[in-house]
């Protein structure tokens, strides 16, 4: 079974990075309208959400994993930090 990182692994790391950039101001137009907003999320937001977040994370991976952009002072350090703390220290180490 091909999983992300196997499709990710064959694209450039511009279309990585702009692949990255769509998901997470997907995920940031969604917290800033619920944010904003008096009504909870349902359960088909929450699923889209959490699918989402798991995208962006293996893309994160992918993009600032082995190999390839440093997290460190990138633009996804911030969000990475907030929604990924779990990756940050591994993502950080290999450079």
């Amino acid at each position: 079974m091909t999983t992300i990182k196997d499709l990710l692994s064959n694209v450039y790391y511009g279309t990585i990075r702009q692949i990255t950039e769509d998901l997470v101001k997907q995920v940031e137009d969604n917290e800033s309208f619920y944010s904003n907003k008096r009504e909870k999320q349902d359960q088909s937001d929450i699923k889209r959400i959490n699918k989402l977040l798991e995208l962006t994370k293996q893309t994160i991976q992918v993009y600032c994993g082995e190999g390839g952009i440093p997290l460190k002072d990138s633009k996804f350090e911030k969000f990475t930090i907030k929604h990924f703390p779990e990756i940050v220290d591994s993502l950080r180490k290999n450079y």
